[in-house]
């Protein structure tokens, strides 16, 4: 593995989830009655998206490759390509 990223998941990523309270997070953001209806209200445009990103009938098994993934969140503007 290359030196670079092990030193950035040593010095900056461990560091950070060691921080986070899984669980907690799950139960209070992710596991919810608010999440879960969001989710229910949006599956039908979520599916669609992901059906078109992770190309679905390519035949290979209907992943998302990191660099799939990459593109979805910039066309959907969650993140500037500076940040990435």
């Amino acid at each position: 593995m290359d030196e670079a990223i092990i030193r950035a998941f040593d010095f900056n990523f461990l560091p950070y989830f060691k921080k986070i309270d899984i669980q907690e997070f799950r139960t209070k953001v992710l596991y919810n009655k608010e999440a879960d209806a969001l989710l229910r209200k949006h599956a039908p445009t979520l599916q669609d998206i992901y059906r078109k990103v992770a190309r679905i009938d390519s035949g290979l098994g209907g992943y998302m490759n990191i660099s799939e993934f990459t593109n979805l969140v910039l066309a959907l503007g969650l993140v500037d390509e500076k940040n990435l």
